[in-house]
């Protein structure tokens, strides 16, 4: 009896015509980190700019980053792709974690992330977001993607589905404090694009984290009042999710 083979998707036609031949390409999402802490009132960050060992991405308002691990960045050159690497950009997934900063000092200080963790007197359910937190950078913040000097995606950031994660809407340890995710935690939620978004080798590209009104990040509790010693910090992690090409060297 012969076997019938599997079917396999050996090319892709883009749009503008240029075929790409699906050789050594994995389905490995890469990934950058951004930090916001209470307080930030930057006006742009832009991720997939460094290496695992480099600080991290930050507000401008933590005075002492953390030094980047595998946990924050999985690219092989910053700002752009290796001339042995290539992308086709499917989907755009945010991913958020919220801790504390409990700051330093008399009076306290804040800034340092060596003074982050997951306890302390606000919710002790953290990691997860609360989602007066979360819902307050979807509404000031928007996330861009930028290629070369062309920008493909831009919307507001709670359009980026994240389609993964735990099912944490609702309350969580106490009625008076939500959690909430970035859209529901099932692959159907994240929304692909309507045409893949090539980055070919040696190109550069980001994400973009854009705050156009400059307001300041002012989290707060679920009852609405500022945090008074434990300012919280949100880590934002952004997935390019669709085909990669591996360097081969």
């Amino acid at each position: 009896m012969t076997m019938l083979s599997q079917a396999q998707i050996t090319e892709i036609r883009m749009p503008d015509g240029r075929v790409i031949s699906l050789v050594d390409w994995t389905d490995r999402p890469l990934y950058s980190t951004l930090d916001i802490e209470d307080g930030a009132n930057d006006p742009l960050y832009t991720l997939f700019g460094y290496l695992s060992g480099d600080p991290v991405q930050s507000s401008s308002n933590i005075t002492n980053r953390r030094t980047s691990t595998d946990r924050d960045t999985n690219i092989e050159q910053p700002g752009g792709l290796a001339s042995t690497e290539e992308l086709l950009i499917y989907s755009v997934k945010p991913e958020f974690f919220q801790l504390c900063d409990h700051g330093h000092g008399s009076p306290l200080t804040y800034g340092d992330s060596d003074d982050w963790d997951i306890f302390g007197g606000i919710p002790p359910f953290l990691p997860l977001v609360e989602s007066q937190n979360l819902k307050l950078l979807q509404r000031l913040l928007l996330l861009r993607l930028r290629v070369s000097k062309k920008y493909y995606m831009e919307a507001g950031l709670g359009y980026y589905n994240t389609g993964f994660g735990v099912d944490s809407t609702g309350a969580s340890g106490s009625t008076n404090h939500l959690v909430g995710n970035n859209g529901s935690p099932g692959a159907y939620a994240a929304r692909p694009v309507v045409i893949p978004v090539h980055v070919g080798g040696q190109e550069k590209y980001a994400v973009e984290i854009v705050n156009p009104s400059g307001t300041v990040i002012d989290f707060a509790d679920s009852t609405g009042a500022d945090y008074d010693t434990d300012h919280p910090v949100i880590t934002c992690r952004v997935y390019l999710d669709g085909l990669y090409k591996r360097p081969t060297g």
